[in-house]
């Protein structure tokens, strides 16, 4: 097992037991893009199947968003086919759900709905997600900025009173960890085309952070990911009792 495997290996399971995310008759939807995260999620996920000792059902969920371009969906296909997976693919017109003046909150919110509906139709009670620990710090980043909160994404989060759980297998790893990976496999991208993509606010606080905050000093990027899970409530001010800000 070479380095980069290794690391795969030991932040998927930090996350997996540390959080309790798979237990003895789960039965887990995959949100699978064709992006490099959920390939490497859908992987370790299949992995995990393997390795634990007790059985859970997973199922790769594929929600294609029709730009219009080209899609090769059998690469997909043939992938999760590869890992023993089956693969399920709902299609969308996204120019009937997306809001062109906030594209990437809509896409996210309509995505996230239509797994839930599949999730209550089918008897599933688990979706894992592909988000990475860079897509956490942005996220805790976009929250302060445009929401005025401390908020970011979880590791393991209960939706709905308990009746779902979003899991997060590979937030302890950096994107270019899991790229490397993927580049190590030979496993390459399956992406739909997206016309929004390079134009998202997420897409500018990730730029500040890479090109502008993270250069300041080596130790500044992974001291940003420990403080989200270091939070002093003692150092940090209460609302006042009247007033608004």
């Amino acid at each position: 097992m070479d380095k980069v495997e290794r690391i795969m290996s030991r932040f998927v399971g930090r996350a997996i037991h540390g959080y309790d995310m798979l237990k003895e008759g789960d039965r887990v939807i995959a949100a699978v893009s064709g992006g490099s995260d959920s390939l490497a999620m859908l992987y370790w996920l299949s992995e995990w199947k393997r390795r634990l000792g007790f059985g859970f059902d997973l199922i790769a969920i594929n929600l294609m968003l029709d730009f219009g371009m080209m899609s090769n969906k059998e690469e997909l296909k043939a992938y999760c086919s590869s890992l023993g997976v089956s693969l399920e693919i709902v299609k969308v017109n996204p120019h009937e759900v997306i809001d062109p003046s906030n594209p990437c909150y809509t896409c996210s919110r309509y995505r996230r709905i239509s797994l839930f509906r599949y999730a209550e139709k089918h008897g599933f009670n688990k979706i894992a997600l592909g988000h990475n620990r860079d897509d956490l710090v942005v996220t805790f980043f976009m929250n302060m900025m445009f929401h005025g909160e401390i908020a970011t994404l979880k590791p393991v989060q209960s939706m709905f009173s308990g009746r779902f759980e979003i899991i997060r297998p590979l937030i302890f790893l950096r994107k270019e960890t899991i790229r490397k990976w993927l580049r190590s496999r030979g496993i390459k991208e399956i992406l739909d085309y997206c016309p929004y993509k390079y134009e998202t606010y997420r897409k500018k606080v990730e730029d500040i952070l890479f090109n502008v905050i993270y250069p300041i000093n080596e130790k500044v990027r992974n001291n940003i990911f420990k403080a989200i899970f270091n939070v002093k409530k003692e150092f940090l001010p209460e609302k006042p009792k009247h007033g608004r800000f």
